[in-house]
């Protein structure tokens, strides 16, 4: 299946898509704060970096781009707009701001130690607790579902800062923060991996985390967030990358390859208290030729084709498989991994 491509759009847009062959319902749409400009340049990068989580339990859509945190009403109405650098200084304890990439919220039903439906998790690049001011690791925790009340977080060690790339995901079984190590000239991404159940009013340090010096996963894998709230203790959580072979940021940018999708598979003990990270390749038959260059807009304006090597920006698993899509010559793709053969020889790709 072909998937057509949208630029950013910097308009916040509550979307239901109804199960019949009947075009989706756009419902309320409202504009946001990302996306601007300051003379000719972006008030922040030329993608805004622009995530929301709506929360479960009260009626607020938290939304985070590059430039600012945006609280909402789920009927529309803009209840607060805060730099975000003036937010993570007043929300965040202990967190002084610094140079800011690659902001991220999401929301996770999973985190519940007071039986309260879940937490808002912000990550970024972006500020430091300890260390020089650098943009370290951030890694933030709403206390409760209403993210206009207070946060807590952590700064993940000082051996890795700048454009990192941080991505939350979770499953029932935890929550899992992927990032790119700087350390490592940035040919390889680490896996923080927390148990739901020690993220009370406080960040620890991981259980567990996957990198250079014991594994590490596959450059630049997304999380595919997985709500099944009955999904068993030693059922899988699947991650996914277009980057290998060869697995460096450099020749997965600019070398034109086949593309190899490759699913990373971390699954925890029965007891809970342990994690272990396995990978298999799926082989397609579609190229990815490189860097592309600007496409030339009306009045010479250029459109950068940004971030093109990633592979599962979008990633859900549904029923049984895996949904992500993948780079492709002028095109992008929608893939389909079956779930029952991920673990198998016999892994089965549809497109």
């Amino acid at each position: 299946m072909k998937v057509k491509l949208w630029g950013t759009l910097p308009v916040l847009c509550a979307v239901v898509c109804h199960l019949a062959a009947q075009a989706p319902t756009q419902l309320p749409a409202f504009p946001t704060n990302a996306g601007t400009y300051s003379g000719s340049s972006p008030t922040y990068k030329d993608h805004p970096d622009f995530t929301c989580s709506p929360s479960a339990t009260v009626d607020s859509i938290l939304c985070v781009s590059g430039e600012s945190v945006d609280l909402y009403t789920k009927a529309g109405k803009r209840i607060s707009s805060t730099p975000l650098a003036q937010w993570m200084t007043s929300k965040l304890p202990g967190v002084k701001a610094s140079k800011v990439n690659n902001p991220r919220v999401l929301f996770d039903p999973f985190i519940d130690p007071t039986g309260t439906a879940g937490r808002h998790v912000f990550v970024c690049s972006c500020g430091y607790i300890n260390g020089e001011p650098q943009p370290y690791r951030i890694v933030s925790i709403s206390d409760t579902g209403d993210s206009a009340g207070s946060w807590h977080a952590a700064q993940l060690g000082t051996k890795d800062y700048g454009d990192l790339t941080l991505v939350p995901g979770f499953d029932k079984n935890g929550l899992y923060v992927v990032h790119g190590q700087s350390s490592q000239d940035y040919g390889n991404s680490a896996l923080a991996v927390w148990k739901h159940s020690s993220l009370g009013k406080e960040v620890p340090a991981p259980l567990q985390t996957f990198d250079s010096s014991n594994g590490a996963p596959t450059y630049q894998i997304f999380p595919a967030p997985d709500y099944n709230a009955q999904k068993p203790q030693t059922a899988p959580m699947y991650f996914i990358a277009a980057c290998a072979p060869p697995d460096n940021a450099g020749a997965c940018r600019n070398n034109v390859r086949k593309l190899t999708l490759t699913l990373n598979i971390l699954t925890w003990n029965s007891a809970g208290t342990s994690v272990k990270l396995s990978k298999t390749r799926i082989a397609t038959n579609d190229i990815y030729n490189g860097r592309p260059g600007n496409a030339i807009q009306p009045k010479g304006f250029g459109i950068r084709a940004n971030k093109s090597h990633f592979s599962g920006m979008s990633v859900q698993g549904s029923n049984g498989h895996l949904h992500t899509s993948k780079p492709t010559s002028m095109k992008a793709r929608m893939v389909r991994v079956s779930r029952a053969r991920m673990d198998s020889s016999r892994t089965k790709l549809t497109q």
